[in-house]
């Protein structure tokens, strides 16, 4: 998927980054965007070692990875990302995790003030200010 010898050390999911770039442009480029949009984490099963698994207590599937997706009111992804615990930034200071993942997600968007957007926390909803 990637080649080793020019790997960012900071990512955890470097060698899958590609992947994940080709599928989240295959879905923005054959889809059909709807009007009503929502922004909400879905686990992936996975029981092996990493270090980006995650624990999620009270939850269907406690045990895998966590990904932010972005997707219509019908559940088509338009675009998601893994997350891989904190990220080193100097803007990070600036904004919550949540509106991070918000504004990073609705970078695809072309016109976002033609959409509504539906989230499951509030706190991300009152940081965004930009959209």
């Amino acid at each position: 998927m990637a080649n080793n010898e020019s790997l960012d050390e900071k990512d955890n999911m470097a060698k899958l980054r590609p992947l994940i770039s080709l599928l989240n442009q295959r879905f923005q480029q054959w889809s059909i965007w709807n009007e009503n949009l929502s922004i909400d984490e879905a686990m992936v099963k996975f029981f092996g070692r990493h270090s980006s698994k995650q624990y999620i207590k009270g939850k269907p599937v406690r045990f895998g990875y966590k990904n932010w997706m972005l997707c219509s009111s019908i559940g088509y992804c338009y675009s998601f990302d893994t997350y891989c615990g904190a990220k080193d930034s100097k803007k990070q200071n600036d904004i919550s995790l949540g509106s991070r993942v918000v504004l990073e997600l609705l970078e695809c968007v072309a016109v976002p003030s033609d959409h509504i957007l539906f989230l499951t926390s509030i706190s991300a909803v009152m940081n965004c200010s930009r959209y």
